[in-house]
């Protein structure tokens, strides 16, 4: 149904409206026609089996939010607990992702940027989804001798498997299903 209608039902929460019987549809043996309508609650989408990931039908996730009128701008890494209400609880954008058709999601700088939050629950939610995740590694060639970035990777990895939520009993999140290295050269 979601397909049918197109994105801007996404935007009005989930509300789904099937008409049945107008331009033609069915109609009574007195002439008269059924319309049947029908509605979801607003609210997250519920949990969804896995998609495979090839071929990869995904979205870049960078939806930053209005800056505050006081204070630092809010940082890159939308895929922190921080956003949570973004992409769950009140927009729910993975949800609206999910009901797209999409079966990835990639994540800019989720990892070695803004180093101590937490990204399970972004993780944990795409996995309910059925959603894969693709995630950047921050990189900034500019301190990179030569461009040889190995050190900076690998302290940004080993800082997400470590204290960002990336790794799940001892191994990478299931739902992240590929890193990107390098963004961009310039």
């Amino acid at each position: 149904m979601f397909r049918k209608t197109g994105i801007a039902i996404a935007a009005l929460g989930y509300t789904t409206l099937s008409l049945q019987g107008c331009g033609g549809g069915s109609s009574g043996g007195d002439g008269t026609t059924t319309t049947t309508t029908s509605t979801t609650t607003l609210g997250p989408v519920p949990p969804q089996p896995s998609q495979d990931f090839w071929p990869i039908k995904g979205i870049g996730y960078q939806a930053q939010p209005k800056p505050p009128s006081s204070g630092p701008p809010a940082g890159p890494d939308m895929a922190q607990a921080g956003y949570e209400a973004m992409w769950h609880t009140k927009r729910d954008d993975l949800g609206i992702i999910h009901q797209t058709g999409s079966n990835a999601v990639r994540i800019y700088a989720g990892m070695g940027s803004e180093l101590y939050n937490d990204h399970s629950k972004f993780l944990d939610r795409a996995q309910e989804l059925g959603l894969n995740v693709i995630v950047d590694v921050l990189s900034k060639p500019a301190l990179c001798p030569e461009f040889d970035c190995y050190d900076q990777w690998k302290f940004a990895v080993g800082t997400a498997l470590k204290s960002q939520g990336f790794a799940k009993d001892g191994k990478w999140h299931p739902a992240v299903k590929m890193g990107m290295l390098l963004d961009q050269p310039d």
